[in-house]
């Protein structure tokens, strides 16, 4: 008798334990959770984070990397140019310069939707690291390198980086969202192209202003083996400056309106030498572009 009631105690006490506590709230520290303060405080972590920047953006637009072989706009815009011709369906190539030419299917199940679909992601992806970088250097005061010495350089870097991204998401897309590194991501909107146009010249006439103003050398591994000085830096970001603003037209009445004074300026402080990273491993720069156009029977 004596142990069915300490068996009926025992399950009373269990059953009163196991409802006491499972209303009450369970919190369970996540060991695991990324710490963007943390995990963004770190000087290398940072200057890492900004040198593969500009890799996935240009990758992104010369034709993806060895994992996404011609997802992006270059091979099949090409095409729809008639800067290359090619019969293949591939990338989109054939659906898109066919001639009478048809409307864009704008829609995710669009079996080439990776055509715009790849360089908006990679865009916004280049921009987002960026912005973190900015982010830690303009509101947490991290410097990077010794003494602070490189933190005007990463500046300079990611100002530019931002710049181009932008830009060319204006001459790509309709609409899009212009991201800097204090936008309230809470407030978010699409804009018109244009916004991202003069965005994206904002964006550049501060990383040439920081170039001009330092003396530094971007990294050989950031530019695919080629090391840019601030001077060098400034002149591309003037080039590209150039071509977003000249590009940026798209009928006639908008060719006229255009800054031609401005243009001729960047133009004039442009860069003298060719963009030619190293293609490969080394650096993981690739152009799937080149590789499918000069390929016999492709372009």
């Amino acid at each position: 008798m004596k142990t069915k009631v300490y068996k009926l105690a025992f399950a009373l006490t269990l059953v009163f334990g196991l409802l006491t506590f499972g209303c009450a709230d369970l919190v369970v520290e996540n060991l695991n959770e990324p710490d963007s303060t943390k995990a963004l405080a770190n000087p290398d972590d940072l200057a890492s984070l900004a040198g593969g920047a500009f890799r996935t953006f240009h990758v992104s637009l010369q034709g993806g990397d060895g994992s996404h072989q011609g997802d992006g706009p270059a091979i099949a815009m090409s095409t729809m140019a008639d800067q290359n011709s090619c019969p293949w369906g591939n990338f989109g190539m054939k659906d898109l310069s066919s001639e009478p030419r048809k409307g864009f299917v704008n829609s995710l199940t669009y079996a080439y939707f990776a055509v715009v679909r790849a360089s908006w992601e990679d865009s916004y992806s280049a921009i987002s690291a960026v912005n973190d970088v900015l982010k830690a250097i303009e509101d947490q005061g991290v410097e990077l390198g010794e003494d602070g010495s490189d933190t005007e350089m990463v500046k300079a870097w990611c100002y530019f980086v931002s710049g181009i991204a932008h830009g060319y998401l204006g001459l790509i897309y309709d609409q899009g969202n212009v991201i800097k590194w204090d936008t309230d991501l809470e407030t978010l909107e699409l804009v018109p192209y244009q916004s991202l146009i003069d965005a994206s010249l904002e964006l550049l006439d501060q990383a040439i202003t920081l170039a001009d103003g330092n003396t530094f050398e971007i990294p050989a591994k950031w530019m695919g083996g080629d090391i840019y000085s601030h001077i060098e830096l400034s002149e591309l970001a003037n080039s590209y400056a150039a071509r977003i603003l000249t590009y940026s037209s798209r009928n006639k009445a908008h060719n006229e309106a255009l800054d031609w004074n401005r243009i001729l300026t960047y133009t004039n402080n442009g860069i003298n030498k060719n963009l030619e990273p190293e293609l490969g491993d080394n650096y993981d720069f690739y152009d799937f572009y080149l590789v499918y156009l000069r390929y016999p029977g492709w372009g």
